[in-house]
Formats: structure tokens, C-alpha cells, sequence
């Protein structure tokens, strides 16, 4: 499987790491299959428990 620069670095670094946590925009279906997704390439070769998790925007309450 062929592999983004950034998924190939956070592999390498999960190596000796004891958590990976990742943060997702939550793209899904299509859109991963198009623009590719860093969270899922990593989960392809997990070296390290992992965590995604969502990305939300928080609104200004102002």
C-alpha cells in the first residue's frame, strides 16, 4: 500500500512511541477515496496503540 509522506512519518515515529493521537476532520465514504486520508493510512500500519479522534470547530460565543 502506498503511503503519504506525513502517514510514513507518523509510522515512523509511532515505532517508538508509546500513543499515537490523531486528529480527524471526519471526511468519509468518497471524499477519502479521492483526497486520501493521513488517519487511515496510519491505521494501516499501526505500530503503537492509536487514537483518532474528531476535529470539531468551536464557535465564539461572543
Amino acid at each position: 500500500m502506498a503511503t503519504d509522506p506525513p502517514a510514513q512519518a507518523l509510522a515512523e515515529a509511532a515505532s517508538t512511541a508509546k500513543l499515537l493521537v490523531l486528529g480527524s476532520r471526519g471526511r468519509g465514504g468518497i471524499k477519502r477515496l479521492l483526497l486520501g486520508s493521513t488517519a487511515h493510512a496510519v491505521l494501516a500500519q499501526l505500530a503503537c496503540p492509536t487514537i483518532i479522534t474528531r476535529i470539531r470547530r468551536v464557535k465564539n460565543s461572543k
